[in-house]
């Protein structure tokens, strides 16, 4: 996950999105639900930022089925991107409301 983070912090948006995808196949190959959460809700934020958001959409809904399995101390840092997500949607109320319960989770 991180190398797509940094291929995508240096303007590198098709490579981070493969990264992003071998991360969640091998999230997912290894059972680590929370690593997988983190990783679609990376690929929402890289998929909003260039614009493609039928993809980012689609992340955005695996990674909310996924906090939801999550037990509560898993979820703090998932709830960070989340939030994040929700910021760049321009949706401010509802990510103060995530950023409460990522709060009440610590």
């Amino acid at each position: 996950m991180q190398m797509g983070i940094t291929r995508e912090l240096s303007g590198h948006f098709g490579s981070s999105l493969r990264w992003y995808d071998i991360a969640r196949l091998l999230a997912s190959a290894t059972d680590q639900s929370r690593l997988c959460c983190e990783v679609h809700l990376c690929h929402a934020i890289a998929c909003y930022a260039i614009g493609s958001v039928k993809d980012a959409d689609f992340h955005y809904r695996c990674a909310t089925q996924l906090l939801s399995t999550l037990p509560a101390m898993a979820q703090i840092q998932p709830l960070q991107s989340y939030a994040q997500v929700k910021m760049q949607l321009g949706d401010m109320t509802d990510a103060l409301r995530v950023h409460m319960k990522e709060l009440q989770l610590a």
